[in-house]
């Protein structure tokens, strides 16, 4: 008790975080300390408690720390709401798709992030990863979702993704311009159609050599179109950045794309 105590400053980095309460471990002596659970208390009445299972979100102060509020939904849904919630995530990858390797590389990229979760950012509790065919309407309505895959292979995606901000068309990924290319890839965050109190990540792309876990993410914006090659760096960002933009929030559960253009390379 005595030196988890003396650790107990280690963690200033979720200080900046909107939660109330932070509970961490060590596997043995002379290990990091590892986050084991965070979230919010229900403040309703005068003894405070805390939420059984879902978090609601609008009960999240995401301005008590301006310096952690990231304007974008990319960052903010990741940071602020997958990682300090990861109890209330839940990460889809596709199936469907008639080439077992699409299959195969859209599940290593979801893998890859729950993987990421764990050993970059030290957590314990894990982000729940299934595949489409097995996830059911109840998760779907009452979990934050991180969707991997193209409409052809996410089953899940494909149901909403005339819902989307960002369209799917044939070989284009359509934002404020269409895109296309088998390397193109796309990240948009925006309210999860099941329940537009919870959110959602897409990772997608014109083909599943554009889905890419590790893609840049900006704190400025909602949704980032890139295209990477067979022969680039593939590091933690894009070989080059097509689009970046923000949605028209206008109704916060509808976001819908900004009319006018963002010029590639904006960033």
């Amino acid at each position: 008790m005595g030196e988890t105590l003396l650790h107990i400053t280690d963690f200033g980095e979720y200080y900046d975080d909107p939660i109330d309460y932070l509970i961490y471990t060590r596997e043995k002596q002379g290990a990091p300390f590892l986050k084991v659970e965070a979230g919010i208390f229900n403040k309703e009445k005068s003894q405070w408690s805390v939420y059984p299972g879902s978090v609601p979100l609008d009960k999240v102060r995401w301005d008590w720390n301006s310096k952690r509020y990231y304007k974008g939904a990319l960052r903010n849904i990741l940071w602020n709401v997958i990682r300090c919630f990861p109890q209330d995530a839940l990460v889809i990858y596709g199936t469907h798709s008639r080439d077992t390797e699409e299959n195969e590389q859209t599940k290593k990229q979801a893998l890859k992030m729950q993987e990421s979760f764990v050993k970059e950012m030290q957590q314990v509790t894990k982000i729940e990863v299934k595949p489409d065919k097995a996830v059911s309407e109840e998760e779907l309505k009452n979990k934050n979702l991180v969707l991997f895959g193209t409409p052809q292979c996410n089953a899940i995606l494909n149901r909403i993704r005339d819902k989307l901000p960002i369209k799917f068309k044939k070989n284009f990924v359509v934002a404020k311009a269409p895109h296309t290319g088998e390397w193109t890839g796309v990240i948009m965050g925006c309210p999860n159609p099941f329940n537009p109190e919870k959110f959602m990540l897409v990772y997608s792309g014109v083909t599943y050599k554009g889905i890419f876990y590790n893609v840049w993410v900006d704190t400025q914006y909602d949704y980032v179109i890139f295209k990477n090659s067979p022969t680039g760096p593939h590091g933690e960002a894009a070989d080059v950045i097509l689009e970046v933009g923000t949605f028209d929030k206008t109704d916060p559960k509808d976001w819908k794309i900004k009319t006018g253009g963002t010029p590639a390379n904006s960033t």
